[in-house]
């Protein structure tokens, strides 16, 4: 039995549809390696297996169903586990270089191992001077949620859908397709412990399963209820009873903090470390900006940039053309009936270069 089907028998935090999904892509082929897209500002945060860092900020991606520990099936298809998140959280929060902290969510969760550890990691960051955002971009449910809350604020998109708090273990019986093959099942277990036998059939034994699965969605709860400052019980009332909801709802609810888009957020300019996730206010949206921020905050230096890498390509240009140039005419005096192409003048850009210096003139 492999990693991946082996989890299937451990408890999930995550939707119906997540967990359906996982098992398809166990079942099937291994379909096209994937990944997010970053914007193309983002660099590699050095030191973390899948963290980048805009202008201070660190953006450490929560995506797809989430796995305890890293796995070929992570790895292929870009899901995340919680040991690579945990370890490039801890380098974003001893690096100088980063002011805040953003992870980026779009997750209907996934294992329940592991969760709690992660969240609780998160959870004693706050307040240590990088202010810890959690995106909902697509959606934050489940074990998703249980780790986006522990941030100092949730920030989702309008169309984001947060929440299915609680826990599911799927069993599968076999047992009248085993009596039709004429197969027959015997576990012996230990008198000191009659309950070590699985029984999926019984209403006692689907009740001590249900216990459990009980358990451990109290813990889910109660953590949920710690990291948001409320209490258990107005969890269970009113953040969906393990369904989801639509981002408007889910600030409604006391889920989430604000709306907004990814890129608003980034772009904040108090972001930078001097933002104050508890003095934010939730309306007007901190994200916000001005639609002409993009232009207005286009530094000189990065003018001085683009003019020396246009006039680095103009360079090459005229020395490759030159060169080209030298070539045809060798050719045309060794092999005078001999087409060869017309040259364009040396002086001419490259459509790189003027491209860099039309991006300079907008």
């Amino acid at each position: 039995m492999n990693h991946f089907t082996s989890a299937f028998a451990e408890p999930w935090a995550i939707t119906a549809d997540g967990f359906i999904s996982v098992k398809a892509i166990a079942a099937g082929p291994l379909a096209e390696k994937f990944g997010a897209l970053s914007a193309e500002d983002d660099q590699p945060l050095l030191g973390t297996t899948t963290a980048t860092i805009r202008d201070g900020v660190a953006i450490i991606p929560v995506r797809g169903p989430l796995f305890t520990r890293s796995n070929w099936i992570t790895r292929a298809f870009g899901f995340g586990a919680y040991d690579v998140i945990a370890r490039d959280f801890r380098t974003a929060m001893r690096d100088p270089a980063v002011k805040s902290i953003v992870l980026d969510v779009d997750s209907p969760g996934g294992m329940v191992t592991g969760t709690a550890e992660l969240a609780s990691l998160v959870f004693q960051a706050r307040g240590q001077g990088k202010p810890i955002i959690a995106f909902a971009g697509g959606m934050m449910a489940s074990a998703a949620y249980w780790v986006g809350s522990a941030a100092d604020r949730i920030v989702a998109a309008e169309t984001a859908l947060l929440g299915s708090i609680g826990v599911r273990l799927d069993v599968t019986d076999t047992s009248e397709r085993d009596a039709r093959s004429g197969v027959k099942r015997r576990t012996i277990v230990s008198r000191q412990s009659p309950f070590k036998a699985d029984d999926h059939v019984s209403e006692e034994g689907r009740e001590r399963v249900q216990t459990v699965v009980d358990g451990l969605a109290q813990v889910f709860v109660e953590a949920v209820a710690r990291h948001r400052g409320t209490t258990a019980d107005a969890v269970v009332a009113g953040y969906g009873k393990g369904d989801v909801m639509v981002a408007r709802d889910a600030k409604a609810a006391g889920m989430a903090d604000d709306l907004g888009t990814f890129e608003g957020m980034i772009g904040v300019p108090a972001w930078g470390g001097n933002f104050s996730a508890s003095a934010a206010p939730s309306s007007p949206h901190p994200i916000q900006k001005p639609a002409s921020r993009a232009k207005a905050m286009k530094p000189k230096k990065t003018q001085s940039a683009l003019s020396a890498y246009a006039d680095r390509m103009a360079a090459l240009e005229r020395n490759s053309a030159r060169t080209f140039r030298d070539a045809v005419e060798k050719a045309s005096r060794e092999s005078p009936n001999r087409s060869v192409p017309p040259t364009r003048p040396a002086s001419e850009e490259t459509d790189v270069a003027a491209i860099v210096r039309r991006i300079m003139e907008a």
